[in-house]
């Protein structure tokens, strides 16, 4: 059994004929439409990564023998090929060919392995004076991969359906990263978490109640502020806060739109507020589940599994406690912060 599929057993228990249908539903799926066609939602609560048995051990040797990791190394090959029919031995050769220029560049570490996953993807990067040097191109690239590579590590890690689009799973400078890239690595993850249990597939132009605001991305942050109705965007901010915490993000309200990255950095000072930050995650990660209920009403308080305004309107936890701390866990455990 893939080692995906086995987690989820561990904790779901039996597999039944529904959710075997709904594999096989999901595996044929070719668009964002379809995907939600087959029941894949933001409170599935799992990922559907199943690499084949075969597959996970020839990528695991070649892994091992280039000294990468095997997560990096599975998320690239299901970017290049989502059933993993690949030629292993060719994969290896180019491992080993990649390896060893990065080793003569003398690359250690993350930046080797940026390297080697770069060149595999087909655009190898400069090394000068023992530098890694990444065009635009080969960031967004590799800033895909380790989306990817997230769920591998955990397949509770990333339980939002946008990054099951088609275009999230190429390589290549026609890919939209779907986390802004204003958000800093280690809270894509909660940003993540936090877009999927508040608005769903509604987007960065969503409104509470379960509505959009129209042309928001093209307005002024001001502007928004002033006409919103209710919570509004990918995270769901409060109108009244809205200025002030543009302001913080080193923003002009009057003339910065709220766009997908301005969002992205009015999230990171939202964080920042409640001092949510990498140490406090790593030190008690559910005291920063129990702040982040405190500013999203769909993340859990504790494992209780109820939101921290449980009964104040139709306020109510949209992701389980197994989720979120999922999510803050793999941030603490997996050397993203």
């Amino acid at each position: 059994m893939p080692l995906s599929m086995a987690r989820f057993q561990e904790q779901a228990g039996p597999l039944n004929a529904n959710f075997l249908q709904y594999v096989k539903d999901v595996d044929k799926a070719q668009t964002a439409n379809q995907i939600s066609r087959a029941g894949y939602t933001n409170n599935t609560g799992f990922q559907i990564w199943r690499v084949p048995d075969v597959a996970q051990q020839e990528l695991g040797k070649v892994a091992t023998d280039g000294g990468v990791s095997p997560e990096a190394l599975m998320s690239l090959a299901h970017m290049r090929n989502k059933n993993f029919t690949l030629d292993f031995a060719q994969l290896s050769g180019e491992m080993e060919v990649a390896a060893q220029q990065a080793d003569v560049g003398g690359l250690t570490g993350l930046n080797r392995e940026n390297y080697i996953m770069s060149a595999l993807m087909g655009s190898t990067p400069d090394i000068v004076n023992g530098q890694l040097l990444l065009t635009e191109e080969q960031q967004l690239n590799l800033r895909n991969l380790n989306k990817n590579r997230a769920s591998f590590g955990d397949p509770a890690v990333l339980n939002y359906s946008a990054n099951l689009r088609g275009s999230f799973k190429r390589y290549g400078s026609d890919v939209t990263p779907m986390s802004a890239q204003s958000i800093e690595p280690w809270a894509q993850s909660i940003a993540q978490l936090v877009g999927g249990a508040e608005v769903g597939n509604l987007g960065p132009e969503a409104m509470y109640p379960s509505t959009t605001l129209p042309g928001a991305q093209q307005m002024t942050i001001a502007n928004v502020a002033a006409i919103a109705t209710g919570a509004v965007g990918q995270y769901q901010n409060m109108p009244r806060f809205l200025v002030s915490r543009a302001r913080k993000a080193g923003l002009d309200p009057n003339t910065a739109l709220y766009d997908v990255e301005n969002q992205g950095k009015i999230f990171m000072v939202t964080l920042q507020e409640k001092g949510i930050t990498p140490e406090l995650i790593r030190s008690n990660p559910e005291r920063a589940l129990l702040k982040l209920s405190q500013i999203y009403a769909g993340i859990p308080k504790d494992r209780s599994g109820l939101s921290y305004y449980e009964g104040v309107g139709n306020n109510k936890a949209t992701v389980s406690y197994d989720q979120a701390m999922g999510v803050l866990m793999a941030i603490a455990q997996q050397g993203m912060i």
